[in-house]
């Protein structure tokens, strides 16, 4: 039925101009209405008056319709520009919408509002089709017709949606937010970022410094247990906050945990410094912490700073608990072999560890022993060579004139290892003035043992004579032994002038240096 009006009404109008021109004579002059240029009111044939809207239409009246004149004819819902132009759906600013009974009323969507923003992926929700005229069947959200197209009028969107340009646009701005579309820039917030409210502060405009953004509110940091400008959360190690900064008090740390230095310190089961439920700090006599106790940890499987099990190379544990060992006695240690100092190390059993004055001292062969024991802490011996023997005579000048020495002398000897030192000196006594000292070291127990004095044959075991210092000065010499075995020292005098003498009193002094602690005499 709307169709068929629509039709006839083109037709009409149409032909009215010709009809009017061609009519059969000049009309009357009152025969016809002046008709305003904006409006004509026509009276189709064979319809009523009132007939002419039917439903969806905007147009009312008992016996008028009215249709707005422009090069472009106005559609049956009675929306049109009144001055032929518009926007680009064919509104725009002073359009008239033509109401109930003919009532032009003012146009029903937004104005002075920035254009609907695009959101293809948000579309308001269906609310079933409405017959909207020449347009047929539009959406309940856009119920116009308007140029051939569904539009929306001021309150024809859902909740969360607004009319702009006739379309339906979701309230996601500050100035459309929420299901009530709010303007949040009016009341100075924000629309938060998923457009379901107006917010004071969301991840686009933080709070100030000391505030936090909590569902939409800016919130003190200290109320929300947070600290400092930048509203941290306090670490379990510094748990409160004072002054903006995160540290920790007496009790503030805990069970099995204490402050320090501002930082809390948990204390564990095996940590001397910080031991156990009490945090106590482990000292003698139980420096160690084991199974959160305070104790000496000296047993073979629970020993040392962390009360290990000793296995393996050291399957002892010392006695005062510093640790595993691999032995605390020889019997731990393999045949060859000694405990010493917790370790096994090889058995040194030296020769001479005691001192033996008994023998004349006149021969080589009858030299006195001085014992390693006693050379550790200093052999000293004062005599004299008055009415001795010259049993060591080595008096071939061409091969040794350093050691051209006359008759009397005596004989030292001691037992050294590898790698021990002696320090020897031989000193006139105060009224030997004249005493011309010199002092021998062989290896072995032969010394020079040429009794006829001439042409000494066995002088290969000489390791070296000292005769440097004036009459009446002593001699001393320093030596290292390559290898295991006695040596001989030998005191003696050399003659070189009249007034010289090659005997008298001295003092001799030994020095024994060990490379093991009990000098092998253990």
């Amino acid at each position: 039925m709307v169709r068929v009006v629509a039709m006839f009404r083109t037709v009409f109008l149409t032909i009215l101009p010709v009809l009017l021109s061609c009519g059969s004579g000049s009309p009357e002059p009152d025969t016809f209405e002046i008709i305003p240029v904006d409006v004509v009111r026509i009276t189709p044939p064979d319809v009523a008056p009132g007939d002419l809207g039917g439903p969806g239409t905007d147009i009312g009246g008992p016996d008028a319709s009215e249709v707005a004149p422009s090069d472009t004819p106005a559609g049956l819902d009675g929306v049109g520009p009144s001055d032929g132009t518009g926007g680009p759906d064919g509104t725009g600013p002073g359009d008239a919408v033509v109401g109930p009974e003919g009532v032009v009323g003012p146009d029903l969507t937004d104005v002075g509002i920035p254009d609907v923003v695009e959101h293809p992926d948000i579309q308001p929700p269906d609310t079933g089709m409405v017959d909207a005229g020449p347009c047929g069947q539009c959406p309940a959200a856009t119920p116009m017709c308007q140029n051939g197209s569904c539009v929306c009028t001021g309150n024809s969107c859902p909740a969360g949606f607004y009319c702009k340009g006739g379309k339906c646009g979701p309230c996601l701005d500050d100035l459309h937010c929420g299901p009530q579309c709010e303007s949040c820039a009016s009341m100075g917030m924000y629309c938060q970022y998923d457009g379901s409210k107006c917010v004071v502060c969301d991840s686009n405009h933080p709070c100030s410094p000391g505030n936090k953004c909590i569902d939409g509110a800016c919130k003190s940091c200290e109320g929300l247990g947070l600290c400092g400008p930048e509203c941290i959360q306090c670490p379990p190690t510094t748990p409160l906050c004072v002054s903006g900064v995160c540290e920790c008090s007496g009790g503030s740390c805990g069970v099995q945990a204490l402050c320090e230095a501002g930082k809390c310190v948990f204390c564990t089961n095996n940590d001397p410094l910080h031991c156990g439920p009490s945090c106590l700090v482990c000292q003698a006599p139980d420096p160690h912490c084991s199974s959160g106790a305070c104790t000496l940890c000296n047993l073979d499987d629970a020993c040392g700073p962390t009360c290990a099990s000793c296995d393996g190379a050291k399957p002892f544990c010392n006695p005062d608990g510093s640790g595993c060992v691999p032995c605390l006695e020889n019997l731990d240690c393999e045949p060859g072999f000694k405990c010493k100092s917790f370790a096994c190390i090889a058995d040194c059993k030296a020769q001479g560890c005691q001192n033996n004055l008994s023998p004349s001292g006149k021969k080589c062969s009858e030299a006195w022993i001085v014992g390693r024991l006693e050379a550790k802490k200093t052999f000293t011996k004062s005599t004299d060579t008055w009415n001795q023997s010259n049993d060591d005579d080595l008096n071939y000048f061409f091969e040794h004139p350093e050691c051209w020495d006359a008759s009397y002398d005596q004989f030292y000897r001691i037992y050294l290892m590898p790698g021990d030192k002696i320090a020897v000196s031989a000193t006139p006594a105060p009224n030997e003035g004249d005493f011309d000292l010199m002092l021998k070291l062989y290896t072995g127990t032969e010394c020079d043992e040429d009794s006829a004095g001439i042409f000494s044959a066995n002088d290969k075991y000489l390791v070296q004579c000292w005769d440097d210092a004036a009459d009446g000065k002593g001699e001393s010499f320093a030596y290292t032994a390559g290898a295991e075995g006695w040596f001989t020292v030998v005191v003696d005098g050399r003659l070189s002038g009249a007034e010289d003498l090659d005997y008298g009193a001295y003092t001799l002094t030994l020095t024994l240096t060990c490379t093991e602690e009990t000098c092998c005499c253990g």
